[in-house]
């Protein structure tokens, strides 16, 4: 019986490709193992010839719709009779050669959970699974293991642990897997960086009644601090722009969902599919003709009409614009002409004179 040892180059990891790769082979009857390198993905395949043929070809056809395939290399070698096939452990004996997976937009699943109120993810401003959340912002090292993320100091919970051993479960192998139990928390803190709550429901409360009032909010996102206004209140954005020291550069504005984008906006259909993608980019966009818009568009736009707009691309993003309901102002949470902060202790030291609040977590961002 035929064996053979591949190795897979290109975006590979962070992406459900062993777990892909896992079940593939299960369907097929054929014997090996997975696992992840510096390089790549290894495979070792043992089974019919016929079989082996139609495991490569479906692999690099029908690949995990995040991979990015840039090579495959197959030789031929001596079969070493295994009995079953495995997610073995990673190995870093290669050399780095990796196209690093970006932060992926939250999927729709992981959106559906947390608007659930029966799913045991309800609210969870840090779910997850193989189909999104942080990747590069999080590593430490290669290969993409949660050892060597900042996801490393949160121990799954028994909840957690099964669906990650569960190889038909999305969040199979998934590196980022957590939930309320066992992962991120939220902490509010004042302008001086003193905590005043890590209870989710009273942080979400008391940032829906500081946008209300006005006034400015620091939010850590997955690649930095965000801060973020109120974007029909034209004050409070002027307010903005005096303490970032950002006279005239257009603001982008987050909407909670497609729904209340399309009432302030003419979109494409090409506009509507890069919102709603994994990158999450992102899109400027002409603004309604009718002119019907509650936005403070002169003071966010001066003199355009197009609009920078997003749609939530992290769940924490998601959690507080289905609270607030309307458009906010999620802009880099940094002074103009500096880099955005993305460690704590950074954030409340330089932007203590810009925002009033600051939501922070307890993970850590590795890159910004």
């Amino acid at each position: 019986m035929p064996s053979y040892r591949i190795h897979i180059e290109g975006q590979v990891q962070g992406v459900g490709f062993r777990p892909y790769v896992y079940r593939m082979a299960k369907r097929l009857g054929l014997k090996g193992w997975v696992s992840n390198g510096n390089d790549g993905v290894h495979i070792q395949l043992s089974g019919f010839e016929g079989t082996c043929t139609l495991f490569m070809q479906e692999l690099f056809h029908q690949p995990p719709p995040l991979a990015r395939i840039t090579s495959i290399h197959f030789d031929l070698v001596e079969d070493p009779g295994l009995r079953d096939f495995t997610i073995a452990e990673s190995s870093s004996d290669e050399l780095p050669k990796l196209v690093v997976t970006p932060d992926l937009g939250l999927c729709e699943d992981c959106r559906k959970e947390m608007r659930d109120n029966s799913n045991r993810r309800s609210g969870y401003a840090f779910t997850t699974c193989v189909n999104c959340g942080p990747r590069y912002s999080i590593i430490r090292t290669l290969p993409y293991d949660r050892i060597n993320t900042s996801m490393h100091r949160f121990t799954m919970c028994p909840a957690c642990e099964q669906e990650y051993r569960a190889p038909f479960d999305r969040r199979y192998f998934s590196q980022t897997n957590s939930c309320a139990t066992c992962g991120v928390q939220l902490t509010l803190r004042l302008r001086d960086g003193a905590i005043e709550s890590t209870d989710p429901v009273v942080i979400l409360d008391r940032i829906i009644c500081s946008l209300n009032e006005g006034k400015i909010v620091a939010v850590k996102g997955i690649g930095g601090y965000l801060l973020m206004v109120d974007a029909t209140n034209p004050e409070v954005v002027s307010l903005l722009r005096q303490r970032k020291h950002r006279p005239a550069k257009p603001f982008a504005v987050l909407y909670p969902n497609m729904v209340a984008a399309q009432s302030d906006l003419d979109l494409s259909e090409q506009e509507i599919k890069a919102l709603t993608s994994s990158e999450a980019p992102i899109v400027l966009a002409k603004l309604d003709s009718r002119g019907q818009s509650r936005l403070a568009l002169t003071q966010i736009a001066p003199g355009l009409d197009w609009l920078g707009v997003m749609l939530p691309y992290a769940p924490i993003l998601q959690w507080l614009a289905d609270a607030w309901k309307g458009p906010l102002i999620a802009t880099s949470g940094n002074v103009s002409g500096s880099p955005i902060f993305y460690r704590d202790k950074d954030a409340f030291e330089h932007l203590g004179e810009i925002a009033d609040l600051f939501i922070s977590n307890n993970r850590e961002i590795v890159v910004p």
